[in-house]
């Protein structure tokens, strides 16, 4: 079901896991958020975050977001070290 991951370099595994893990309401959605995640991963690869995978299986309700309200929440912050911060503990990005 969430096979367009792989288009943006998702590792398999990810996938797998987000497939067992998640319900299927959520599945669906994530599914239907298809064009708001890519620009979502995309921004993310941009501004330096290597740590993709980690977000979406620990911080999955981020990819329900629109683009614009995950920008609008980065560019509060200083983005490198932000961006230094999430890829040493993908965690970080709960408190943004």
């Amino acid at each position: 079901m969430l096979d367009f991951l792989k288009d943006y370099s998702i590792d398999e595994r990810t996938i797998y896991s987000l497939e067992d893990t998640l319900s299927d309401s959520m599945l669906f959605n994530i599914n239907c958020n298809e064009l708001e995640i890519e620009k979502e991963i995309n921004f993310f690869r941009e501004i330096g975050i290597n740590s993709i995978d980690d977000l979406l299986l620990n911080n999955i309700e981020l990819f329900l977001l629109t683009f614009s309200e995950i920008k609008n929440k980065f560019e509060k912050y200083d983005i490198p070290r932000l961006v230094e911060l999430i890829n040493s503990d993908s965690n970080v990005i709960s408190q943004i």
